[in-house]
């Protein structure tokens, strides 16, 4: 699959020196990572809230034993809360030991206390679903959405424009409105015009379900078994030109491309909103449907 010892591409979630698998490091590989996270771009997108202690406890074991060093599960260092929460590697470590019940109580009530001042991002998506939620408006959507339950509240348009545009969501990198953004997928200046409120959350939640042509994604396999997603952007006796999720031109020799098709997945990845709750979701589609 090329994913030992490769630079990811949709994104290194802020770990250091990330890989999709780095030998010997678990910590650094975003496999693990989303594999031990919540919320959006978890592994497994389906059939799972919450990690899975006994998956993540033999991939943390192969991952170090590719190392050459003895595949053993790792101790967490004795530091404050706060410290540990400060670094992504020590933050994945405590939330392994919090998931597998291996804290006191009080160690517990520490850690959960510190992960709760987080702000939104890497190391607080580790802890996400072990947080107190005693306001079921505040629960995330996750894996398994109700289309229903969001359509039937009021959105606000200025909530939604503010998530949008921000870092967690990151829509701008792949979506124009206006002058602002990219148009690696279509542009969304009147979206609103174009489609109901129903249709706008149908794609949101299931990109893959209806793709436009103009943003139809390829596969392309070479032959040194390198797999390449993109649009297509070119294709000729000599080259094969795709643009990633990134907008970045990824040119290949086409003597050395063997398979070109079709993908049947969207650029944009399902579970976007697994993060948000079901008014933040809301808000987001009141302010798509307003874009007109």
């Amino acid at each position: 699959m090329k994913a030992i010892g490769v630079r990811p591409t949709r994104g290194d979630f802020g770990l250091p020196d990330a890989y999709i698998v780095k030998p010997g490091d678990p910590w650094a590989s975003t496999l693990y990572y989303r594999m031990a996270k919540f919320g959006r771009d978890r592994m497994p997108h389906i059939g799972a809230e919450r990690p899975d202690e006994a998956g993540l406890q033999l991939i943390e074991a192969w991952i170090k034993g590719m190392g050459g060093a003895p595949g053993k599960i790792g101790s967490l260092p004795a530091d404050p809360a706060e410290k540990l929460l400060a670094d992504p590697k020590s933050a994945m470590q405590a939330a392994r030991q919090l998931g597998r019940g291996a804290l006191k109580p009080a160690e517990r009530e520490s850690l959960l206390a510190a992960a709760d001042k987080l702000e939104v991002g890497t190391i607080r998506d580790l802890f996400e679903g072990y947080l107190p939620q005693p306001d079921p408006a505040a629960r995330k959507l996750g894996s398994s959405p109700r289309p229903r339950t969001i359509l039937a509240l009021k959105g606000d348009v200025g909530r939604g424009e503010k998530l949008f545009w921000s870092k967690a969501l990151n829509c701008g990198s792949c979506h124009k409105i206006g002058a602002r953004g990219t148009e690696v997928g279509p542009d969304l200046s009147a979206i609103g015009k174009l489609r109901g409120r129903e249709a706008l959350l149908e794609s949101t939640l299931e990109p893959s379900r209806r793709i436009e042509p103009k943003y139809a994604a390829y596969v392309a396999q070479t032959a040194d078994g390198r797999s390449v997603t993109g649009l297509l952007v070119r294709r000729d006796e000599r080259v094969v030109v795709l643009r990633d999720a990134q907008n970045q031109e990824v040119v290949l020799a086409a003597k050395e491309v063997e398979v070109l098709q079709p993908s049947r997945l969207s650029l944009m990845p399902a579970g976007q909103l697994a993060g948000l709750t079901a008014q933040q979701a809301a808000d987001l589609l009141e302010y798509l449907a307003n874009r007109k």
